[in-house]
């Protein structure tokens, strides 16, 4: 009856490798499918080198799949070196994936029946954005431009959704010659879509806060903070610019999530408190999820 109980409250654990793998199947299968149902039969191109590909099906009837493979290869040996390994290896089974997806996934194209290409580049765009900001948060890309924004992003940190709408501002050109300027805008806006939703998947929903607190009960409020919300802080010294009077300021970060609780605390350990919340753009220390990239 021991061994039973011990049995059913034990932890099932998934291996690392089997989450990777479900992972970028996943990932890419989204992006496949966006691909397929709404790119494609509206003829809207895609990002990067993918983008490249649907317009080389369009012009040669070479199969987008094939493409895809094969303009990647020689960004996987500059990525190697200028990026990380762990990276590049994940990329190049992604891009396999990808390619392999694009083909299955072939008999979806015509499936959604909507008369409206904005809605179409809408749904489509936040479809795919999905599928690549899952593979940018777990480590992996699928290849082309992609590599090339992951590199940016490295060096100038510069977001990879703006560095990625910069690069295919040539596609959305090339567009406009080869079908009309209403495809090419439908384009854009698909593109736009895709990498807002993409950094926003990326880097997760819940957002840190950076807050500034002064109060006259600064000690108060501090040890509240370090009890309820398990969050470090930094004193500042300050003076007010009416009064004159020396003040200690309060300089915090903390989730999204925990703005709630914090707020209580201040209002509670004193109601004339000031705070002043501001968004972080980038946060990487102790109690915060590390950002790769």
């Amino acid at each position: 009856m021991i061994a039973t109980k011990q049995l059913i409250h034990k932890k099932i654990t998934i291996p690392p490798v089997l989450v990777q793998v479900g992972i970028q199947v996943s990932a890419n299968l989204i992006c496949a499918i966006a691909f397929n149902m709404f790119y494609i039969p509206n003829h809207f191109l895609s990002g990067g080198l993918s983008g490249i590909s649907i317009l080389m099906e369009y012009l040669f009837d070479i199969p987008t799949a094939i493409t895809v493979f094969v303009l990647n290869l020689p960004l996987f040996l500059i990525g190697a070196k200028k990026i990380d390994g762990e990276f590049i290896r994940n990329t190049i089974i992604s891009v396999t994936l990808f390619s392999l997806l694009l083909s299955l996934t072939n008999p979806l194209r015509g499936a959604v029946q909507i008369e409206d290409p904005l809605l179409m580049a809408i749904i489509g765009g936040a479809i795919n954005g999905i599928g690549m900001g899952l593979l940018f948060r777990h480590k992996m890309s699928q290849g082309g431009f992609d590599i090339i924004a992951a590199m940016i992003k490295k060096k100038r940190n510069i977001e990879i959704g703006t560095v990625l709408m910069g690069l295919n501002g040539i596609l959305i050109l090339i567009s406009t010659f080869i079908f009309d300027l209403r495809s090419a805008m439908y384009t854009l806006v698909a593109l736009f879509i895709s990498y807002q939703v993409m950094d926003r998947v990326r880097k997760g929903s819940n957002r840190e806060k950076t807050v500034m607190i002064i109060s006259d009960e600064t000690d108060a409020i501090a040890q509240s903070i370090q009890l309820k919300l398990n969050r470090g802080m930094t004193f500042l010294k300050g003076n007010g610019g009416y009064s004159r009077e020396e003040k200690t300021v309060i300089y915090t970060t903390v989730s999204s999530a925990q703005m709630c609780t914090l707020r209580e605390i201040v209002r509670q350990k004193d109601e004339n408190a000031f705070m002043a919340v501001t968004e972080a753009t980038e946060v990487d220390g102790n109690g915060f999820e590390r950002q790769w990239i």
